[in-house]
């Protein structure tokens, strides 16, 4: 007769951990075409948007005016705020976003769709031709080692490729 209370438990214990595992999986997903949840999370896997006044680094991508860039590869450490200095030498206009390739990938789709979708994305800003601009990211990541960026056309062809922001395990500051 003990078995019973005891079987039961068991299974209501591995039902709710599984709902928690599952919860955890999509705690930190950001998606466009998901639920209002995922398209309004900011606190995504690979950070979230950081004040460009207070930061820990600078890196400087130059898109070159033959679609080239300067750089593919940067190093930060863990939870390290980027200042993110975008220099568009295209005659068009571009969107710089950063995030996983998933997500890249799903930005591009989706700003070839509607170009002003930039405007309206936490981790995405336009770049005008010939023109700086400032772009705040922290890295506040825990599962992956690397991040993407990349410069986006108006037409969603990621231009010069995506760069790899690799995430180095945090030093005691």
């Amino acid at each position: 007769m003990k078995r019973k209370p005891i079987f039961m438990l068991t299974i209501l214990v591995c039902a709710l951990s599984s709902g928690i595992v599952q919860a955890e999986d999509h705690r930190y997903k950001h998606s466009h075409s998901g639920s209002q949840q995922a398209r309004n999370n900011s606190d995504v896997s690979f950070g979230n948007p950081a004040d460009i006044t207070y930061t820990d680094k600078r890196i400087r991508i130059e898109l070159r005016a033959d679609g080239s860039l300067d750089n593919k590869n940067y190093n930060v450490f863990a939870h390290d705020s980027v200042r993110f200095e975008l220099v568009n030498g295209l005659q068009d206009t571009v969107a710089f976003v950063v995030g996983d390739e998933a997500s890249i990938y799903e930005f591009s789709r989706l700003y070839a769709a509607n170009s002003e979708v930039a405007i309206n994305d936490f981790h995405a800003v336009q770049v005008y031709p010939g023109k700086n601009q400032f772009f705040g990211w922290k890295f506040s990541t825990y599962a992956i080692s690397k991040v993407h960026v990349a410069y986006v056309q108006r037409d969603g062809a990621i231009v010069g490729g995506m760069v790899d922001i690799r995430i180095e395990p945090e030093l005691n500051k």
